[in-house]
Formats: C-alpha cells, sequence, structure tokens
C-alpha cells in the first residue's frame, strides 16, 4: 500500500492517505509516493504496542508485591518504596529520551514539530524533578520532602505539555462537537473542583510550609485534568483517523494515568502516608509506559515514514520530465 507525502507535517496526510493508494510510487500531480505501512498495521502496531505496556505493567506490579516486599528484613516498605521511585526517574527518563528523539528526528517545522518538541521539554523537566525527588528521599532519607526544587521543575513541564495539548486542540477545534466540548469540560471541572476542596479539606490544619506543599501536590492533579479535556476531545474527534488516533490514545491514556497517580500523591502527602508512596509511583510507571509508547508508535509510522520520504524524493528526477521519464528513471534506480 502506498502513502501520499504532501508535507512533513502529518496533519495533511489523513486527507490524503486513502486516495494515495491508487497511485503507483511515481510523482503524480505534484505529490511525491512513497511505501507507508498500510492501514491494517497502523492498528495491529498500536495493538501490540498497547500489549506491551499493560505486560511491563503487570510484571511491574508484581515485583512490587511479591518481590520488593522481602526486600530487607523489617524495612520492607522503606526498599518498596524506595525501589518504585527509582523506576519512575528511569521510566520517566526513558519517555523524555524518546520525546527528544522524535523531536530531533521530526524537526521544529510545522505544528507537530513544535509541539512535538514541547512535549519533549516538557517530559525532559519532569525527568528533572523526578532525579531530585530520588535524591531527597532515596539518597538523603527524607521521607515526602515538602515543597522544593522537584516541584517546581514539575511544575515547569506543564507549561510544555499544555502547549503541546492546547496547540493541537486550537488546530482541530474547528471539526470537533460543541457538545463534546461542553460535555468533557463539565466532568473535568468536577473532577478538579472535587479533588481540590477534599484535599485542602484535609490541610486546612496545617502549618504554612504544609499547605504550600499541599497546594503545589494538589496543583499536580489540577494541571493533569486541565490537559486531559483537550486530549479526551482530540482522541474522540480524531478516533476515525489512522495517523493521528494512535498517539493521542496513547497520550490521553497516559495523562488520565498520571492524573489519577497525581491525585492519590497529593493525598499521600497530605496525609503524610509514606507507606502508600509506591502505589502511587506504580502509577506514573503505568502513565510514562504508556507515554512512551505512543511516541514509538509516532515515529514508526510518521517520523521515521516521512524521512524516508523526504529521501525518496531527492532521488526522483525533475518536475519537467513526463510520467513516462520518471518511471524509466525508477526502473534504471532500481536495477
Amino acid at each position: 500500500m502506498l502513502g501520499y507525502i504532501h508535507n512533513f507535517d502529518s496533519s495533511y496526510w489523513d486527507n490524503h492517505f486513502v486516495a494515495a493508494q491508487q497511485c503507483s510510487g511515481a510523482r503524480v500531480s505534484g505529490c511525491w509516493m512513497t511505501s507507508p505501512a498500510s492501514l491494517g498495521e497502523l492498528d495491529s502496531t498500536r495493538k501490540k504496542v498497547l500489549f506491551v505496556i499493560v505486560l511491563l505493567i503487570a510484571i511491574d506490579v508484581a515485583l512490587a508485591l511479591f518481590v520488593y516486599d522481602t526486600t530487607t528484613d523489617g524495612e520492607s516498605i522503606d526498599a518498596r518504596t524506595a525501589i518504585t521511585n527509582a523506576e519512575v526517574l528511569i521510566t520517566t527518563g526513558i519517555a523524555a529520551g524518546l520525546g527528544l528523539f522524535v523531536a530531533v528526528k521530526q524537526g521544529r517545522q510545522g505544528l507537530h514539530g513544535k509541539t512535538y518538541l514541547a512535549l519533549a521539554l516538557g517530559l525532559a523537566m519532569w525527568t528533572i524533578g523526578e532525579i531530585w525527588w530520588v535524591y531527597s528521599e532515596v539518597m538523603l532519607q527524607i521521607e515526602l520532602p515538602d515543597f522544593g526544587v522537584a516541584d517546581i521543575f514539575w511544575l515547569a513541564g506543564y507549561g510544555f505539555l499544555g502547549y503541546h495539548l492546547f496547540k493541537n486542540y486550537r488546530y482541530f477545534a474547528p471539526t470537533m462537537s460543541r457538545r463534546l466540548e461542553v460535555v468533557v469540560g463539565i466532568m473535568t471541572g468536577a473532577i478538579i473542583a472535587y479533588v481540590t476542596i477534599n484535599a485542602f479539606s484535609l490541610a486546612q490544619d496545617n502549618s504554612l510550609e504544609e499547605l504550600t506543599t499541599a497546594a503545589s501536590r494538589i496543583s499536580f492533579a489540577i494541571g493533569d485534568f486541565v490537559m486531559i479535556f483537550p486530549a479526551l476531545l482530540l482522541v474522540v474527534t480524531l478516533r476515525k483517523a489512522k495517523l493521528h488516533f494512535s498517539p493521542w490514545f496513547f497520550i490521553s491514556l497516559g495523562l488520565l494515568l498520571t492524573g489519577t497517580a497525581d491525585i492519590s500523591f497529593a493525598y499521600v502527602s497530605i496525609l503524610e502516608l509514606v507507606e502508600a508512596e509506591w502505589m502511587a509511583n506504580l502509577l506514573y510507571d503505568a502513565a510514562n509506559m504508556t507515554v512512551g509508547g505512543g511516541l514509538y508508535w509516532y515515529y514508526k509510522h510518521i517520523v521515521a515514514f516521512g524521512t524516508k520520504a523526504k529521501l525518496a524524493k531527492t532521488t526522483m528526477p525533475p518536475p519537467s520530465q513526463s510520467l513516462e521519464n520518471t518511471t524509466k528513471f525508477k526502473s534504471s534506480q532500481n536495477n
């Protein structure tokens, strides 16, 4: 099956993907043709990536429950928290690394070039925050550190991630259902209001420093659900777009898992439930692996395909040549 390369910005691709199946691998009507994955392969890769993610999450949970619990005598909770903290750092770093790799390979041109660079930078901010958190809690043995450097980097990451999501949302907004926007907006708003009111009611008797920490930890969950608003709208709107659905499916699922993890982490911090921190860490692992899976899919079927297309374009004859000469040229190249 053959695909249409109109521009490296993939927003054009879905519009012409099916029509391009009739092309014959030559320069036709001002477009360059090359060989992408079939429509079936796009869905197949998503299912394979999802299977691997679920398998890794299951292994992660099993290790936390049955292996880390017996790592040290009498200190099982501390060991489990320390190990899962390190795991979150590793999975966040892998997701950030994939994001930066995609951003470099794709370039900064067009909507997707800018937004995926912002996504990579946001994940990088979160990774730096995780490094500081692991250093404070594991190396310095400070249980559930108060508001500090880690929180600043985590909060900074939301700016970049928000740019990624809302920039894409604005681009596709004309095609979205206004009723859907209202429904999703009410749902996310209600969740944000409930979490905020409930969390602050638990922290109202705390000191100023503890209130500052509680506010920062609650703001993570608020930020997640603010970003879930455009993410859900995008995944629903693009559910029939083969080249767009899968990345947004993984990103939206990753944000939902991150939001759940941040709510758990906020309550753990406010109530000082050190023994339960590892549970939130498992949710962070799942979220990072999900976003990483989406980035892998995006690179495999969009970025790598676009790179091959640009290389193929440089080997094609000048536009002035006829289609017959173009075919002869490609035959000679193959020989």
